[in-house]
């Protein structure tokens, strides 16, 4: 976030949330470099994690928010909000794991939020 602030010709406020933290897959379940193991999120928990960024991305006041986080998180929130539109009910953890693309910067937009 720092970097694109800094290279960017517009004002932007950049704010760290650990809401934003990566959802460890099974893959990554061990940190080799820290040797330090990560909590893996079932199905219930990655859905509890989509509801809980989804509350506090609708109480902010601002009209754009760019979030930044780790590949696998953010296709999780690209799925919820613009394949399932927001509707946390028809969630299928194969589907959602399916828009993680890893290996570039990547984002999406929200229409109609």
């Amino acid at each position: 976030a720092k970097h694109i602030k800094q290279y960017s010709s517009i004002n932007i406020e950049t704010i760290s949330n650990e809401l934003f933290n990566e959802i460890p897959s099974k893959i990554e379940g061990i940190d080799k470099l820290n040797a330090k193991k990560h909590r893996i999120l079932d199905r219930e928990g990655k859905i509890n994690k989509i509801k809980n960024i989804d509350r506090y991305l609708n109480r902010r006041e601002e009209k754009n928010i760019l979030v930044i986080s780790h590949s696998y998180l953010i296709g999780q929130l690209n799925y919820f909000y613009n394949i399932l539109n927001c509707d946390i009910k028809k969630y299928d953890e194969v589907q959602a794991d399916s828009f993680e693309i890893g290996g570039y910067l990547k984002g999406f937009t929200v229409l109609n939020k």
